[in-house]
């Protein structure tokens, strides 16, 4: 079999993709109930992403527990929801990536789940935008 050059490029294009296709890989599905939430504690506070991925998990559930109609208010909750997540995880069970890090890290990092949860933005973008806030406040990021 002859290699020609198309067939070349083809795999050059396919070669440079990967870890492209890596970086944009970091996708935190959701849980889908509590048993799952408990069971893959350790994947959801590995990351932002992970947190986000609670943050609307646990939205939904205060919503749809509480029967709130106002949407004003729902909003509130799903901005309050992250925030409170990170601190409590990292804070007070010292667990997660941000575990023994300042509070105004964790209230970063609280706010930029705030933003992927509530769909504003895309997790690498807030991821990006994060650590340099963190870096200009003067701390070094863990990387995830």
């Amino acid at each position: 079999m002859k290699v020609t050059q198309i067939m070349k490029g083809v795999l050059l294009v396919f070669l440079l993709l990967i870890p492209f296709g890596m970086l944009i890989a970091h996708v935190v599905e959701p849980p889908t109930d509590v048993v799952d939430l408990v069971v893959r504690f350790d994947v959801f506070v590995a990351s932002l992403a992970g947190y986000a991925a609670v943050a609307i998990f646990l939205t939904g559930l205060i919503n749809g527990w509480s029967k709130i109609t106002k949407s004003w208010m729902k909003q509130v909750i799903s901005w309050v929801v992250p925030v409170i997540l990170v601190v409590v995880v990292s804070l007070i069970l010292k667990a997660g990536f941000l575990a023994g890090e300042s509070i105004i890290k964790i209230l970063i990092f609280g706010a930029g789940a705030g933003l992927v949860s509530n769909g504003i933005f895309d997790i690498g973008f807030v991821n990006t935008i994060v650590n340099w806030v963190v870096e200009k406040v003067g701390g070094v990021v863990k990387k995830e």
